[in-house]
Parts: structure tokens; C-alpha cells; sequence
């Protein structure tokens, strides 16, 4: 090792350093960045501390990297039916047997070319075997230049980036009858509940990394759209949260049990004020995702999935369903 970072060997005898090794996948389109954690499954990966070459590559990415410091093993996992181990040896069998004279090298690299060509194209799995104090040799040279040595696997593995930290279950925020609530954070859960006669509408807007940055809920009381905020003008509110969904968002509205029949949702959506229906032109903005359901409750999480008070309602309204309600809207 020499106290350098170790190297990955790849095509044409290349070495692969931290930065190779992000370069060549940003170019294959895998960004490491895109995951949580990374295994770096080549020995010594982590040897040498924060000059080791996981250390440099969770440094690069600001990516969690496990390394070994010393020797793994790996297991292949079956492919289609095929396993890489006895692709290898039939191959290395084959060989032997019809040019004896060829060297354990050249029998080995034609093997393994073989293998190579096998399973081209194919996504293999594999894993660390837990075999530690088995002996075993490497090869810390090249398959033209091979450089042997026996040793007991040890592995040592050595985590480096920001420590795991469990996330906190976030209380979800309950919104009251008659009231309100925007959240503009990336953690946040709202929740409404008593949807009988009422009704609630929740307006997700600014979608950014699978987070809906602005998030509305409100509660309607008895769905007349007069009386339904207690301490705002109800159609003010609707229409600041029209005009928030000009670059399009997610919109869902959920009926109370007491009015999710067609015609009961037909005539909340369709109610006018000054010559406009503002829920319908909510739920039928272009470039929002519009959803229609009936339940007791809805709890909305950041990413704009939800959960409806199971056992209560019709749930989500399908295609046909929503269709005609609005219909009944106009």
C-alpha cells in the first residue's frame, strides 16, 4: 500500500481512485449522491483513516461510505440460472482439457473472459462473506503481473461521513374545525379529524427533492364555504391558494360522510361567489393533480401521500366517480 488510498482495477488495467470512481459513474448515469449509504466492497478500501479511499470517496459525495481496512471475501449471487463461480470453473475445465500445455495464468484470464462474457450486461449481486480468520491469498498485482500473498481475513470495517441519526416521529399537527394551517418545512404532518358534515381540502405546492415545500389544510366547516373559516374570509383564502398553484401542485379534497354522495359533492364543489366557483377552479387548474375522497379523517405527509381514517367512507373516488361529480360542479 505504500500509505497511499487503495485503487480499484478496472478496464484496461486502470486504476480507480475516489475521484475515478465517481466520474466513471456519473458517466454510466449512477449518481452516488443519490443514496444514503454506500458499501465499498474492495479490500483496504478503508485503510489509511480519512486518507483512505472510502474516506475520500464519503468526502467527495457527502455520502455515508463503508470500507474494510483489511482483506473481504465476496460471494456472487446466481444470475437467470446461472452461477458466476461455475461459469468460471466449467470455463477453466474446458480449457485445461483441450490445451494442456497453456499456463495457470493464461488458463485463468481465458476463464475469466468467459465469466466476463457470460454475464456482460447484467446487474450481479453480491456480498461480504463472514468468514473472518479463514486463510486465504490475494492478489494485490494484475492478472498479466500477479503479485501473491497468503493472510487470514480480517476485515475491520470502518464507516466514514455523517453518523446515522434515528429520525423523531413528528406529531402530526390537527387542524380544527373552521381553521387553517400552512406548513412550509419538510417534516411536518397535517392532520384534520370530525369530517361529517364538513369538509377539507389540502393544497400542496413547490415540489422540490420529493417534498411538497408549501402545504395547506383546511377545514371547512359544514362545507358551506359562507361560514366554513372561522377567522378568515373563506374566498380570500381560496384564492391565495388558486394564484399559489400557478406552477401547478397537488390538490385533494375530502369529503365528510354525511355529504359524499354525488349530488351532496356536486353541489359543495359547485358553490359560487361572485360569479366563480372557487373549489371547482381549484380542483380543475391546469397543471394540478387533482384527487376527490370521503372519509372521517386525512392525514397529509410532506411528500403528498395520505391516509384516510380506514373503515370511513368511500376512500379515494376513482375515475368515473370524480368525473361525474364534477360534472354535478358545473
Amino acid at each position: 500500500m505504500g500509505g497511499q488510498p487503495a485503487k480499484i482495477f478496472g478496464e484496461d488495467g486502470k486504476r480507480y481512485g475516489a475521484e475515478d470512481i465517481d466520474q466513471e459513474l456519473l458517466a454510466r448515469g449512477i449518481d452516488i449522491r443519490d443514496y444514503k449509504d454506500v458499501r465499498l466492497l474492495t479490500c483496504f478500501s478503508a485503510s489509511g483513516g480519512e486518507q483512505s479511499l472510502a474516506a475520500k470517496l464519503s468526502a467527495r459525495t457527502n455520502v455515508r461510505v463503508k470500507g474494510f481496512e483489511q482483506e473481504i471475501i465476496a460471494d456472487y449471487y446466481g444470475i437467470d440460472d446461472e452461477d458466476p463461480f461455475k461459469i468460471y470453473e466449467n470455463a477453466s475445465a474446458e480449457y485445461k482439457k483441450h490445451y494442456p500445455n497453456l499456463s495457470v495464468r493464461d488458463i485463468h484470464r481465458l476463464a475469466e473472459t468467459e465469466l466476463n462474457h457470460r454475464l456482460a450486461g447484467r446487474d450481479i449481486q453480491f456480498n461480504v462473506r463472514k468468514d473472518d480468520g479463514r486463510e486465504v491469498e490475494v492478489n494485490l498485482g494484475s492478472d498479466e503481473k500477479p503479485v501473491i500473498y497468503k493472510t487470514r481475513v480480517d476485515y475491520q470495517p470502518r464507516t466514514f461521513g455523517k453518523p446515522k441519526i434515528k429520525p423523531v416521529p413528528v406529531k402530526p399537527i390537527e387542524v380544527e374545525m373552521g381553521y387553517s394551517h400552512t406548513v412550509e418545512d419538510a417534516r411536518t404532518v397535517l392532520s384534520t379529524r370530525s369530517l361529517t358534515d364538513c369538509s377539507a381540502l389540502v393544497v400542496l405546492t413547490d415540489l422540490k427533492d420529493g417534498v411538497y415545500q408549501n402545504r395547506t389544510l383546511m377545514h371547512l366547516k359544514g362545507s358551506n364555504l359562507e361560514f366554513a373559516l372561522e377567522r378568515q374570509d373563506a374566498y380570500e383564502a381560496l384564492q391565495t391558494l388558486n394564484e399559489s398553484l400557478a406552477n401547478g401542485g397537488k390538490v385533494i379534497f375530502v369529503a365528510g360522510v354525511h355529504s359524499d354522495s354525488t349530488a351532496g359533492l356536486g353541489y359543495i364543489l359547485g358553490q359560487e361567489h361572485q360569479g366563480e366557483k372557487p373549489l371547482l377552479d381549484i380542483l380543475e387548474k391546469p397543471g394540478v393533480e387533482a384527487t376527490i375522497a370521503s372519509s372521517v379523517g386525512v392525514e397529509i405527509n410532506p411528500d403528498g401521500t395520505f391516509k384516510l381514517i380506514e373503515g370511513t367512507g368511500k376512500g379515494v373516488f376513482d375515475k368515473a366517480m370524480t368525473q361525474e361529480v364534477l360534472d354535478r360542479a358545473r
